[in-house]
């Protein structure tokens, strides 16, 4: 299975809790090739193609940058107009605050500010307008898209020592939760980054050229990092997903992996709201859908790849996870699809 890196089902369900998404989540589905199925699974998992090709078609679709979030929308290129006024900065403070103003320029609904507290430089969002959408997923992907462009500005990671959301945890895709070094708190007065204000001073490393390039490629990269995941459930699921030979491997065997005991690691699942055979199973239904949809491997070939040592269990096991045998799902005019 050629490596892919994969976004939690979560995130999908978050760009499809507007208006618009709920009314069209078929059309834009099948448009990204994710099989609408996985929804009801909330340990699925897509790949970045998939979920950039969501990306990509709901903007073209809403002619909104922000997806229908916002009440008034960003008008297509308003990211790349942005980018293009800051690359010409020669440090980051003053990258930062020309794409302050220039969002305040464009939109109502939202602004972007920039305070120093001490050692710390913060970036505050505040929201003016209603979302129409969960606020935890568009103030999270702001922060992160954000986070990813200033630290290719200076080639150099930015790693926010705090953040700070206006929102509770319910309402969060916890995005920055075990990723970032300090403590994310929420229901605060705004959302706030926090990160050390010597980086403020750090040359802008690149040029229009570059830019451009990135943008042409690579700007699907900045709304689609949520795959670095630290937890059990993450790392199981990793292992799963990228060695074929470890599809059958125990819960004690990955116990020994972690140094820890095998109650222990069932009991961090627990508080994970995972179990060890559910996840099992949720990843053989993934890596069956990936290989009927990506590959033109035989139904026995797929049984093995997914751990089973006999075709009937894996079609009796494929048929009550999606209600369709292994050749009729294959059958189907959206289920072969490319990668690209």
């Amino acid at each position: 299975m050629p490596r892919q890196d994969w976004v939690a089902i979560r995130y999908v369900k978050f760009l499809l809790a507007t208006e618009f998404g709920r009314q069209n989540v078929s059309s834009l589905l099948a448009r990204a090739q994710i099989d609408e199925t996985l929804l009801a699974d909330p340990t699925a998992v897509v790949t970045t193609a998939q979920y950039s090709r969501l990306i990509r078609h709901l903007m073209m679709v809403t002619r909104d940058e922000s997806f229908g979030f916002t009440a008034h929308g960003l008008k297509l290129g308003t990211f790349a107009m942005m980018c293009n006024a800051i690359i010409h900065c020669e440090q980051l403070e003053q990258a930062i605050k020309t794409c302050n103003r220039f969002y305040r320029l464009v939109t109502d609904d939202f602004s972007l500010h920039l305070k120093r507290q001490q050692d710390n430089a913060v970036i505050e969002l505040h929201i003016h307008q209603p979302l129409a959408g969960p606020p935890g997923f568009f103030t999270e992907a702001t922060f992160a898209m954000l986070m990813r462009l200033f630290s290719w500005l200076i080639d150099k990671p930015i790693l926010p020592g705090r953040v700070d959301f206006a929102f509770g945890r319910e309402e969060s895709g916890h995005s920055f939760e075990g990723k970032i070094p300090g403590d994310v708190c929420y229901r605060q007065a705004c959302s706030r980054l926090h990160f050390s204000a010597h980086l403020l001073r750090e040359d802008i490393k690149h040029d229009r050229m570059e830019l451009r390039e990135l943008l042409e490629k690579e700007t699907h990269r900045f709304l689609t990092d949520f795959r670095k995941e630290d937890s059990y459930t993450a790392r199981i699921r990793h292992s799963f997903m990228h060695d074929e030979d470890v599809i059958n491997k125990s819960l004690e065997a990955f116990a020994r992996d972690f140094g820890i005991s095998p109650s222990s690691l069932r009991r961090k699942l627990r508080e994970e709201g995972q179990n060890f055979h559910d996840l099992r199973e949720s990843i053989r239904k993934q890596r069956s859908l990936y290989f009927l949809n990506q590959t033109h491997k035989s139904i026995d070939a797929i049984a093995a790849a997914t751990g089973y040592s006999e075709s009937s269990t894996f079609h009796r096991a494929f048929k009550k996870w999606t209600g369709l045998t292994p050749q009729a799902y294959r059958q189907k005019p959206q289920s072969r699809t490319d990668m690209g």
